[in-house]
């Protein structure tokens, strides 16, 4: 499983200076739509009842299947491109491959520090507590009960399957409950999120709460991210799937997959990291993994663009390895 498709050095310096463009980028109108529809609408009652309206039937597909039906979706909250989703996955799992693995033993390499995970201004805004636990540290240390790494590439693959919300068979859920970045719901909403200045979020029925708007909420301090309700959308839902399928995945694939539309936690815009006081000791450790998933999926955009044949012929192995038959266990829309 070692084809890579990584963007020129060149070529992605000049792109990540226009990555997450949400002031004045080609698609801004239909952008910022998308997320004044979702901070007004994702809800404790709405995420509750989604939840348990894909919290029953499922249908098994292949992955393959759910590619094919991925290239029907556009992303109406992706401010940089436009490209069929198997496209982009082949381009994230690459990426990951290129930056993170030694070929073909599918270890971690060695010189990938943690703290170089985060910029210099960032670093040093890390609680002192997450400064320790990752300082010196190179990732494969920090992740040292992992030896074999080629299931990385494979969540890189499938992390935004869960977009076939959007078609008609999995219940042709609207874009700003299908894509975008994800925030909590029952607490006080954070203004490390994009578009926070806007005031979308003041019209979200939650805003009447009192104690919804709280920086708790619902929820107790450091009670851990997996323990938030979550906007609902192709992170949650796919991370679901991937319980359900009886994968050979480790814990952290779910995890990695679960959290990583989560922007205003693991990569803020300007100083604010959002919602801290909800985080674990756990989050802390897993926040370089997810950071690693991230830049592979942000920068690894581009106009390299593999065919659907060709994009099999690499990861149909894997997914077999780690998804017996090839299969995933899809949730299916219930009344």
């Amino acid at each position: 499983m070692v084809v890579h498709a990584e963007i020129p050095d060149q070529e992605r310096s000049a792109a990540q200076k226009a990555f997450r463009n949400y002031v004045d980028s080609q698609f801004q109108e239909r952008v910022e739509k998308t997320y004044r529809e979702m901070q007004e609408n994702q809800s404790v009652e709405y995420v509750t009842d989604m939840m348990k309206k894909y919290g029953g039937a499922t249908e098994n597909w292949s992955v393959w299947n759910i590619m094919k039906l991925l290239n029907e979706i556009v992303d109406e909250s992706d401010p940089d491109n436009d490209l069929p989703q198997h496209v982009h996955a082949f381009q994230t799992a690459s990426s990951l491959v290129t930056r993170y693995c030694n070929v073909p033993s599918m270890t971690l390499k060695t010189d990938i520090m943690v703290k170089d995970l985060f910029d210099q201004e960032e670093w040093e805004d890390l609680p002192q507590s997450a400064r320790d636990l990752y300082g010196g540290l190179a990732l494969h240390e920090l992740y040292s009960h992992i030896t074999d790494w080629d299931w990385f590439p494979l969540v890189g693959f499938i992390h935004d399957c869960g977009k076939v919300l959007a078609t008609p068979h999995f219940g042709e859920c609207p874009q700003w409950s299908t894509v975008g970045d994800t925030f909590p719901v029952g607490c006080a909403f954070s203004a490390a999120n994009v578009f926070a200045d806007k005031g979308f979020h003041s019209k979200n029925p939650d805003a009447a709460v009192p104690k919804y708007t709280t920086p708790e909420g619902m929820y107790t301090m450091y009670c851990g991210l997996e323990k938030l309700l979550l906007c609902w959308g192709h992170d949650e839902y796919m991370a679901q799937v991937m319980e359900k399928s009886s994968s050979l995945l480790p814990p952290e694939a779910a995890y990695i997959v679960r959290f990583h539309s989560f922007y205003p936690w693991h990569t803020p815009k300007g100083d604010i990291r959002g919602y801290q006081n909800l985080a674990s000791d756990y989050d802390w450790k897993m926040l370089p993994l997810v950071r690693a998933l991230q830049k592979a999926d942000l920068y690894s955009k581009s106009s390299v663009l593999p065919s659907f044949d060709a994009v099999k012929d690499v990861y149909d192995g894997v997914i077999q390895k780690y998804f017996p038959g090839g299969m995933l266990v899809m949730g299916v829309p219930t009344p």
